[in-house]
């Protein structure tokens, strides 16, 4: 006896072939237990890697700087060093992760004005003091840049845990 696959899905396929083998072998049970032995471990997996996804979870966000919030880095007269700008405004995320996220920025859009003497303007976006519940940024300039807004993007997301080692008997 062929079964094809037209017309036949692969559980009926599989229905009808166990229900030859019952007949021909007269060892169903033995079958079925191997089997559903199967299908629990396989099961147990899949529940597995569904509860690995649930802990998984992303968050994202913008964050902006604008002249009006801040006009001290429109005045470039009081620089005390080589950098300024604002630092330690924190971003708290809406739930907290269960463990420490990657938090990944980038600047998407700015206009700097011309400031000193120097032709060289500059921009940078900083993460730090990343925990479970948020994380600091700072927006820094060279000293005689007038920065007149800033925006940036950031995306926290948990990286995969390294499996565990086995231990190594003494």
């Amino acid at each position: 006896m062929r079964l094809t696959k037209r017309g036949f899905p692969n559980s009926a396929r599989a229905s009808v072939l166990l229900g030859v083998l019952t007949v021909v072998s007269g060892s169903a049970s033995s079958m079925a237990q191997v089997a559903g032995a199967g299908l629990i471990q396989r099961l147990q997996a899949l529940e597995a890697k569904v509860a690995a996804l649930e802990e998984r979870r992303f968050e994202g966000g913008d964050l902006l700087i604008h002249k009006d919030q801040f006009p001290e880095l429109l005045d470039t007269s009081n620089c005390a060093g080589e950098h300024r700008g604002i630092v330690n405004k924190r971003v708290t995320f809406s739930q907290p992760f269960v463990r420490t996220p990657k938090v990944v920025s980038g600047v998407t859009k700015f206009a700097i004005g011309e400031g000193g003497s120097s032709p060289w303007h500059r921009l940078d976006l900083y993460i730090s003091t990343v925990d479970e519940e948020g994380f600091t940024y700072s927006f820094t300039t060279y000293c005689d840049t007038a920065l007149w807004y800033a925006n940036g993007s950031w995306f926290a997301f948990l990286e995969d845990e390294p499996p565990e080692k086995p231990s190594q008997p003494d």
